[in-house]
Order: C-alpha cells, then sequence, then structure tokens
C-alpha cells in the first residue's frame, strides 16, 4: 500500500489525476524531486542492479503544462524479473498490468489506496528495447525545442478543451503531432558533445583505449582525474579544487562518460573521490549545480580482469543517477583477457 506521506508529497507538488478525468496542470519544479524520490524508492524496493529509470512525459519537460501524472520509463534486463518480483511492487502500491496493450512493456499504475486517483504511471522494458531510446528521444526533443514544445502544448489543448477527446483515445490522438516533431527534429540534431571523466592510475591506459574506441576523439573531451586530483569528501568543508569546474563542462556536454578501471571489485580510488563530492551539491553554495544535472545522460564505461563487471558495481553510479534526476545510460565493460 502506498504510505500516506508518500502520497501526501505527491498532494503537495500537484500530483495526481482522477480515473476517467482529463486536465492539464502549470508545470511545477517540484516534479523533479517527485521524479527522484519515487524513482530512488522503487530502485530501493526492487534491488535489481541494472534497473534504469528516467522521468518522461510531459511532467518532465520544464515549462510544459501537463496531465498531473509522472511517467516513469524503466530499464531491466529481462521483463522476467519484474514478472517473479512484482509483488514488491504491489506492496508498495503499485498495481501491475502486465503488457497492457503495448508488446513487450510492463505497466505500472500507483493509485491512492482507494484507487481513484492516479499518481504514476511506470512502464518498464527490456535494455535495447526500442521503444527506450524513441521516448527519451522524444522527451529531449522537447526540452531542446521550444517551436516544438509550444505546438505540442497547441495541439494537447485543442484534444482536451476544444474535442473533448476521452482520456482513453488522448494518447492516440497525439500520435500525429508526435511523429511530425520526431521527424523534424531528427533533421535538426546536432553531433554529441561527450565528457569523460577517468580515474585511472598513472600508466593505466586500457581504460583510457576503451574510451578512444568507443567515441569519436573529435566530440570527446577527457578530465584525467590522475592530473587534475580531486580532493576527498570533508563534512563542513567544500574543497578547493576543480571539482566544480569539472561539474561545469559535465553541464555543457550532452553525455558524461565516467571511465574507471576494477580495482579490487570496485572502482578507482580517485573516481570514489570524485563520486563521493556529489555530496557537495546537495546543499550550500553549490545546490544549484546539482539540481542542474538533472536530465543529464551519464554513462558508465569500465575495464578489468574479469569477463564480467563485480556484482555491486554499478550500483553507486546508478544510485547517484536516479537522486540527481539523471539518466543513467548503463555500463559497457571491456575484460583484458
Amino acid at each position: 500500500m502506498i504510505a500516506a506521506d508518500r502520497l501526501q508529497k505527491f498532494s503537495d507538488g500537484g500530483i495526481g489525476l482522477r480515473r476517467g478525468e482529463l486536465g492539464l496542470s502549470p508545470y511545477n519544479l517540484r516534479w523533479k524531486r517527485l521524479f527522484s524520490d519515487e524513482a530512488h524508492f522503487i530502485f530501493d524496493e526492487l534491488r535489481v542492479e541494472s534497473l534504469r529509470l528516467y522521468h518522461v512525459g510531459s511532467t518532465s519537460v520544464q515549462g510544459l503544462a501537463a496531465k498531473p501524472i509522472i511517467d516513469m520509463l524503466g530499464s531491466v534486463p529481462s521483463l522476467e524479473i519484474l514478472d517473479r518480483t512484482k509483488s514488491s511492487l504491489e506492496s508498495v502500491g503499485y498495481e501491475y498490468k502486465g503488457e497492457y496493450g503495448v508488446k513487450g512493456r510492463r505497466y505500472c499504475v500507483l493509485y491512492n489506496p482507494e484507487k481513484t486517483t492516479a499518481c504514476v504511471h511506470l512502464h518498464f522494458f527490456q535494455h535495447g528495447d526500442p521503444e527506450v531510446e524513441r521516448h527519451l528521444l522524444f522527451r529531449d526533443d522537447l526540452r531542446k525545442l521550444p517551436a516544438a514544445r509550444e505546438e505540442y502544448l497547441r495541439v494537447k489543448r485543442h484534444l482536451i478543451e476544444d474535442m473533448k477527446v476521452s482520456r482513453e483515445k488522448y494518447s492516440d490522438a497525439k500520435s500525429e503531432i508526435i511523429a511530425k516533431i520526431q521527424n523534424e527534429a531528427f533533421h535538426n540534431r546536432s553531433p554529441k558533445k561527450i565528457l569523460a571523466v577517468l580515474g585511472a592510475a598513472e600508466g593505466h591506459g586500457g581504460t583510457l583505449k576503451f574510451l578512444q574506441d568507443t567515441y569519436a576523439s573529435d566530440s570527446l573531451e577527457v578530465v584525467d582525474l590522475n592530473k587534475d586530483a580531486i580532493r576527498p569528501f570533508c563534512y563542513g568543508n567544500n574543497a578547493a579544487d576543480g571539482f566544480q569546474k569539472i561539474i561545469v563542462k559535465a553541464l555543457e556536454a550532452d553525455l558524461v562518460v565516467l571511465a574507471t578501471p576494477v580495482y579490487w571489485y570496485a572502482m578507482s580510488g580517485a573516481m570514489k573521490d570524485f563520486m563521493d563530492r556529489f555530496s557537495n551539491l546537495m546543499s550550500g553554495e553549490h545546490k544549484s549545480l546539482g539540481e542542474s544535472l538533472y536530465g543529464k545522460k551519464v554513462h558508465l564505461l569500465s575495464t578489468g580482469y574479469d569477463l564480467r563487471l563485480p556484482m555491486g558495481f554499478e550500483v553507486p553510479f546508478s544510485s547517484t543517477a536516479i537522486y540527481f534526476g539523471m539518466d543513467y545510460m548503463g555500463a559497457t565493460y571491456r575484460s583484458v583477457r
């Protein structure tokens, strides 16, 4: 069952739509935090290490009026994992609806205890399903293109206020404008600017080589933590080093790659110091930098001796991304064997 305090947070943030009703609410900055808190809650309940959760739909687009329901997109190694553990979601208030008309999906809805009002729509697909990329690209297009955002809002208002379409037909009625925006945006997408934060011991060239093999050199900037040393986190002390400058660079990039070898079943010490310093972005003078990371795409790249990443290796990266509302795009690994 959904706890009263959790439900109250949604209500305080203007989230919740009665079943069968359809309407738009003005954009609310609190929707970012509501997504991150609920995503972290789900991550902790399911305990699926490589789970990825993304904020999608109109509530994820700043400035866009939206149907007041948080749309969350999930990606998992296999849908069978969800089917086996669906009781975990059901125990915290989600109604598990299975495919619900979309092949290859698992659909869940978070209702109030009376099941009269929906707060979250949760859509799961398997890693690599093209539906995941399609949803993310459309959301990103709306975030970057004001004209597309305005046109999309006009169509939504027309459908709701003028045509008075039913809630059941609303999604299908938007398909034409969605396809139009995606087609126009496809021809205007610029090459990605990539920032890689490399944490490796001096002389460890395998991870750098893997990084350069994976990403085109003309779009890649590398920050080497072995050269740009980051001091460890210290309570009450914002260390005077290059950490904030790296975060500013990250904000200017389209994709942030965190590259680290596996050292004794974990990330490198330099990368651990870097990740610990995200605590400095949770409050105080640099909190605005942390809030600006919302929506930033982050990818983990690693090398090691074993044939696959150690158990638990991804968790600090995916959890950090969820907390800040970043898009964790998963891990790529190369074994030196």
